[in-house]
């Protein structure tokens, strides 16, 4: 059964924190499409804990982010993130907005036509089509169009990412030193510390498991008393920032090209903006 959803001047997919920018920049005309139940996960379900300057040049909406987190403790003074705790913080913020989100949705097809698309999705309702003028696509690995994200080399890397802990109360907390940069990252608290494992691009979900395993079984003397307590559900990408034009009015905008979530969302502000002025004028 196929029914008519509506008509969006501007579908997203993808509820990435640049998706989450670009809706909130114009909440009316933006649908968010998102195949899973989390938003913001390209960060957070990833464990991608980039510390970020919170006292930098951000938008409005950025700022409001940020006291949230700051209310709820998720954000040091220097900047350093707890993960677990934004996701929820997140979901509250998308909410009191009232963004048009679609989660658990599958976009089965995006056809262009005179004066933009028509996409076809499916989730709990069934099979629905809407238009859209435009199409913007946040995802990691441009699931609109998968081929481009391989072919055109901007994945430059993948990464999977585990939360670790020690092992006991008593186990010494670890200095971060040279060796560690490229494998550690260190969170909100002093005990929160997410290992990082590169893998090929090609390593599917089993394989990336297995070198991380085997990784840090090799792992320094200093961290025996450590283990994995969680492992991330999204891999990390490490893609070329920009605006990638797949063709008239559809882009790729990938979320997790930026160096922490707050610029990837403030990326999706001005970008909303800019459509919005567009549609305006």
């Amino acid at each position: 059964m196929t029914n008519n959803l509506s008509h969006y001047p501007v579908v997203v997919i993808g509820a990435t924190y640049t998706g989450l920018g670009l809706a909130s920049a114009d909440p009316e005309r933006v649908l968010v499409i998102e195949r899973s139940a989390s938003i913001g996960y390209e960060y957070t379900a990833a464990y991608q804990a980039r510390p970020l300057n919170a006292d930098a040049n951000w938008s409005e909406p950025a700022q409001q982010l940020i006291a949230s987190f700051r209310e709820r403790d998720t954000i040091s003074p220097d900047g350093r993130l707890h993960l677990p705790g934004m996701s929820p913080i997140t979901f509250k913020w998308a909410k009191e907005r009232a963004l048009h989100l679609n989660l658990m949705t599958e976009v089965l097809a995006i056809t262009p036509q005179s004066g933009g698309f028509k996409l076809v999705i499916y989730n709990a309702s069934g099979r629905q089509e809407l238009t859209a003028e435009q199409v913007i696509d946040t995802t990691s690995t441009c699931s609109s169009r998968p081929s481009y994200a391989k072919d055109s080399g901007c994945i430059r890397a993948k990464w999977l990412h585990a939360m670790l802990h020690p092992g006991s109360s008593e186990a010494p907390i670890p200095e971060l030193g040279q060796e560690d940069a490229s494998s550690i990252i260190r969170g909100r608290f002093d005990n929160e510390m997410i290992y990082r494992c590169q893998l090929e691009l090609h390593d599917s979900w089993p394989a990336a498991r297995q070198k991380l395993y085997e990784a840090w079984s090799q792992r320094s003397e200093q961290w025996r008393d450590w283990g994995i307590v969680a492992m991330a559900d999204t891999f990390v990408y490490e893609v070329e920032p920009g605006r990638y034009q797949l063709e008239d009015g559809l882009v790729w905008v990938p979320s997790c090209g930026y160096d922490n979530l707050l610029t990837a969302f403030d990326t999706g502000i001005r970008y909303g903006e800019e459509l919005k002025q567009h549609a305006i004028r």
